[in-house]
């Protein structure tokens, strides 16, 4: 037979495990038929907690409970290890609380299942509390996941540029549609994309490629493969900088690669901003070399589900055998995002040629799906 201190850890251990939370994200256990009272909290939780005020137990003292020893706050555990505090500790109820927890684990074991496997989504994960980062009221602009970042950057913003790196573990699906038109013709370009954010601030993206030319009627494919690294985790450098390499393969046609420097942040509230730098670089044939800057800026008008903005794209060419000699394209327009629900994100963004160089229309949508 266990004693009621033994049972009152196993009951922390199960809880652990099972992990059933709350709709803060804490993880709490109540027994009806006792006074026993007992809460689990991430560190970052903790450190939100205490940021609000003292985290006090059952003797009014912040931190370590007299009447039991156990540390309330529990901020040094490394992350991803569950602390917990007692509010009130009764020894007749530890008995009917382990009993409770097992009765618990099999059950929340089922759900989180379906849930795949306790994975969370981008929209399910728990706000943290970085010290001396401004704290938004907007859901959108919470940090979240391992490396602190708003819950705007864990999906795609803007149609032309890119910010950051999403989360470790995400995992998205996205469908792309670029069509370009000018002087009545058109070209399409469609990409199918899998989106996955991996451990140490990096994200790998697979590509399918489609380019049509209503011109000449062909179809023509190819395939991309993209790594992202972030330099820091977010807030930590100016323009929360992120470096890519993109591997262009193409059918009947050079490859291509392409490197970028990718910036982006929060000017205030509701207010986001990205700028990339961009080289398209062949690696045969005519060896064009094509030199970009994109940028956005987006307001959040209805808060994680709609936002309206504007786009704009500079592009300078040139080839292999009049280096120096670029034709320049600037394209600008309005742009939009609508969530209709957590994991759909729809971008859509049509851009108007402002030089003699630019086609005169360039319409940018993009489709994404969240598992």
């Amino acid at each position: 037979m266990l004693s009621p201190a033994a049972r009152v850890f196993a009951c922390a251990v199960m809880m652990s495990v099972a992990g059933a939370r709350d709709a803060a994200g804490s993880t709490s256990l109540h027994t009806p038929a006792s006074p026993y009272h007992l809460t689990f909290r991430t560190p970052a939780q903790v450190m939100a907690a205490r940021a609000r005020g003292p985290l006090v137990g059952a003797d009014g003292v912040d931190g370590v409970d007299a009447q039991d020893g156990l540390d309330e706050a529990a901020a040094p555990l490394p992350a991803g290890r569950l602390a917990f505090t007692q509010h009130v500790l009764s020894a007749s109820a530890a008995p009917a609380l382990s009993d409770v927890a097992l009765s618990m684990m099999s059950s929340d074991d089922d759900s989180s299942a379906g849930q795949g496997g306790g994975r969370l989504r981008s929209w399910e994960l728990a706000p943290v509390t970085v010290v001396g980062q401004p704290v938004s009221g907007l859901k959108e602009e919470e940090l979240v996941g391992s490396y602190a970042q708003p819950r705007w950057t864990t999906t795609r913003r803007f149609p032309t540029t890119r910010v950051y790196v999403v989360p470790e573990g995400k995992v998205e699906v996205e469908a792309w549609a670029r069509g370009t038109f000018d002087d009545g013709e058109s070209e399409w370009r469609f990409l199918q994309e899998l989106e996955i954010g991996l451990p140490g601030r990096f994200q790998l993206d697979l590509y399918l490629r489609e380019d049509y030319d209503s011109a000449s009627d062909d179809t023509l494919w190819g395939s991309q493969f993209e790594v992202r690294w972030a330099l820091a985790d977010w807030g930590e450098v100016w323009g929360n900088p992120t470096l890519y390499f993109e591997y262009v393969l193409l059918d009947d046609r050079p490859d291509k690669i392409e490197p970028k420097l990718l910036l982006g942040g929060e000017i205030t509230e509701r207010w986001h901003w990205a700028v990339n730098f961009v080289a398209e670089l062949e690696l045969g044939g005519e060896r064009e070399h094509e030199y970009q800057v994109t940028s956005g800026v987006s307001y959040s008008i209805i808060d994680s589900v709609l936002s309206l903005g504007v786009e704009n794209r500079f592009v300078f060419a040139d080839t292999k055998d009049d280096r120096g000699d670029f034709t320049t394209q600037f394209l600008i327009g309005p742009s939009c995002q609508w969530r209709p629900t957590p994991p759909l994100t729809i971008n859509i963004a049509p851009l108007f040629g402002v030089t003699e160089d630019s086609p005169e229309v360039q319409l940018w949508l993009n489709i994404g799906w969240e598992f």
